[in-house]
């Protein structure tokens, strides 16, 4: 191997590791960017989340007559009815298990949300 052949494989061996060093700085880049999207991603979710348990029974499409009775019986909100369980659900007067299946908790699966376990 003569001189210049050396000198034109060690020129080729840094431009590479100048190339490789630049990928490893966008592949560090891209994955700090993936990350903070996926960070503000989350706020939004739970921003969300915590907008549609502010919300009325109502507002997310449970039908007037449950509403009414969740309301009278205390449940003003819907992070209110997350908090209770099925079996407690079932003790609220003038609500009944029809309502609580064909209204109520579609309504809140709809939102990603369910009732408290027992």
């Amino acid at each position: 191997m003569t001189y210049q052949e050396l000198e034109d494989a060690i020129r080729e061996i840094h431009n590479l590791w100048e190339a490789i060093n630049n990928l490893s700085c966008n592949v560090k880049y891209f994955g700090d960017q993936i990350r903070r999207f996926n960070e503000y991603a989350e706020r939004q979710e739970s921003a969300k989340k915590q907008s549609i348990l502010n919300q009325t029974p109502d507002e997310i499409g449970i039908v007037t007559r449950a509403s009414n009775a969740l309301h009278w019986f205390g449940i003003r909100t819907v992070g209110d009815l997350c908090d209770i369980t099925y079996n407690n659900l079932l003790k609220v007067p003038k609500l009944g298990k029809t309502s609580i299946d064909k209204s109520i908790l579609p309504s809140l699966h709809k939102y990603g949300l369910s009732l408290r376990e027992e």
